[in-house]
């Protein structure tokens, strides 16, 4: 399975070198190559073992222990009347021991405390990807606007070139036939050129916008394509609804609180005594007045009574980081809905915008066609066609951004609702 996928990604990027390579298929290639988010994903296993360490903290401890120990040999003689005298050893000068401890907690609040903390700060690393996952989503999305935005400018020019060009081949046939002055084809050959480095700048700004999409792809793209957006239906209410249960960076500050609560209850555990059982076996050759092997089990109370007020301290430190952590979550939330609310009338006024641009552009076109007119009738200048034919340009051009920024408030939107997908 894994060959087939690489298999196909191969083909994908041997076919994005010559054709266009798609949103989808550049965002899909970002995932793959940030360095960033292949960091957070590394975390997110680190916390995972974190957390299994700390529930490894539950269960019993089991400590094993050999030794053979050398000392001075210790004894003393007995001796009854008429026998013979005995010897009783109390220590062996050497003899092997072997110790099995084990330790169990049966009331161990702190411990519990810590692992559930544990528990969700590997949540916390979740969402801690969900937020690089979709900052790269929205970079790429931005860098691939921004390309499309550029293409659409060197089209404009390119027009604008090819209506200069028309312009000057009417000018130079007018000039023919004595109908015009010489300074309206000058005026003509001059716009041409000024054309010309504008059209030569336009694809420069175009290169760079898509080395810099290659540099976030990781893979060279030589053009970009159209984007078909779906629309986000929902009034300001249902937007609100969404923003509040999906955007990660909300979600990862309600966590955090969640954790500064889990802090308070340990802090206040410390107060809390430990109870536990303990067994303990050993096998030991150290005297034959005693037996080879012991055990005992034991339950145990442990109470700290005093420790400088640390602990209150700490259970201070506990409720001040909540109290911040609860301001700075109500923060975060009214920053997000501030740019929420920003970002849809950023959008009425771009989809007026766009409306007013069609406008000019139905009445430059009118307008350059009355100009053509009355300068082949000879009613007419040269400085009015090219005029015209600016008018014109430039109304498509704010037609084409205008859209192309509506595409990025989307995304955008994208961003602040934590949608990955639009």
């Amino acid at each position: 399975m894994n060959k087939l996928s690489c298999l196909v990604s191969a083909v994908i990027l041997v076919l994005s070198i010559g054709f266009p390579i798609p949103l989808e298929e550049a965002q899909r290639l970002a995932l793959e190559k940030n360095l960033s988010l292949s960091t957070e994903r590394i975390e997110k296993k680190i916390k995972k073992q974190e957390t299994l360490e700390k529930l490894g903290e539950l269960f019993p401890t089991v400590n094993l222990e050999a030794s053979f120990n050398i000392a001075k040999k210790q004894s003393f003689t007995f001796s009854l009347p008429g026998l013979p005298p005995q010897e009783f050893v109390f220590l062996e000068g050497s003899y092997p021991k072997f110790t099995l401890f084990v330790e169990q907690d049966l009331f161990n609040v702190p411990k519990f405390e810590g692992y559930r903390i544990s528990k969700k700060a590997e949540t916390l690393q979740d969402l801690k990807v969900r937020i690089t996952r979709l900052k790269v989503l929205t970079e790429v999305r931005k860098a691939y606007v921004r390309a499309l935005q550029a293409k659409a400018l060197v089209e404009v020019k390119e027009k604008h070139l090819e209506l200069v060009k028309a312009h000057l081949k009417n000018a130079q046939e007018l000039f023919r036939e004595g109908l015009i002055a010489f300074k309206d084809v000058l005026e003509a050959k001059v716009k041409l050129y000024q054309i010309k480095e504008e059209l030569s700048k336009a694809r420069s700004d175009y290169r760079k916008a898509l080395l810099y999409l290659s540099y976030l792809v990781g893979t060279q793209v030589k053009d970009v394509q159209p984007i078909e957006l779906k629309s986000l239906k929902g009034d300001r209410k249902k937007l609100l609804e969404i923003m509040e249960r999906n955007n990660p960076a909300l979600q990862l500050a309600k966590r955090k609180v969640e954790v500064l609560k889990l802090q308070e209850r340990l802090a206040k555990s410390l107060f809390l005594p430990t109870a536990g059982l303990e067994f303990a076996y050993q096998r030991t050759e150290e005297s034959e007045l005693f037996p080879k092997d012991r055990y005992f089990v034991s339950f145990f109370l442990r109470w700290n009574a005093f420790s400088g007020l640390r602990r209150f301290r700490r259970l201070e430190v506990a409720r001040l980081s909540l109290r911040k952590g609860l301001k700075e979550l109500e923060d975060l939330r009214e920053k997000l809905r501030l740019r929420l609310y920003t970002i849809l009338e950023e959008i009425e006024s771009i989809k007026a915008r766009i409306e007013l641009a069609k406008k000019r552009i139905e009445e430059a076109e009118e307008h350059l066609r009355v100009a053509e007119e009355k300068f082949k009738e000879g009613l007419g200048t040269s400085t009015e066609v090219l005029e015209a034919q600016s008018y014109l340009i430039t109304a498509r051009r704010v037609y084409e951004i205008s859209r192309l920024e509506l595409t990025l408030s989307y995304f955008k939107l994208l961003e602040v609702l934590g949608k990955d997908e639009g």
